[in-house]
């Protein structure tokens, strides 16, 4: 029991949950962000209504020292479930699954990330 508890805690603290009206921002846009990038998923169309889940992974660029301000989330249908996994750091990646709250028979959603490019400086 103690174990089952535990794990439920763990999981807790690595997901958090949003029921939304399927767009939700996230992070603080700054004076200096630029928009970085695009993401777009679609699922469908399918003959029978099921319960769909869009999944939206990103990562920044390493190599040009990229950190994400803000991100925007915005999805087709009128409510939804957006879990957001903070297991990873905010600013460098993001893992996000916007699922569904009754089958549908299509669903596509968008995410617009915002962040800095940071000038790499050598001595």
């Amino acid at each position: 029991m103690c174990y089952q508890i535990c794990v439920l805690l763990m999981l807790t603290a690595c997901v958090a949950l949003v029921w939304s009206n399927c767009s939700i921002g996230w992070g603080a846009r700054k004076p200096v962000d630029y928009k970085m990038h695009v993401l777009h998923a679609r699922s469908g169309p399918v003959a029978e209504p099921i319960n769909m889940t869009l999944v939206f992974d990103y990562e920044t660029n390493p190599a040009e020292n990229e950190e994400m301000t803000f991100s925007y989330f915005l999805g087709s249908l009128a409510n939804c479930v957006i879990e957001i996994d903070t297991k990873y750091d905010a600013k460098r990646r993001f893992q996000v699954n916007m699922s569904s709250v009754v089958p549908v028979t299509e669903m596509y959603g968008n995410v617009t990330i915002f962040g800095i490019r940071w000038m790499n400086i050598t001595a």
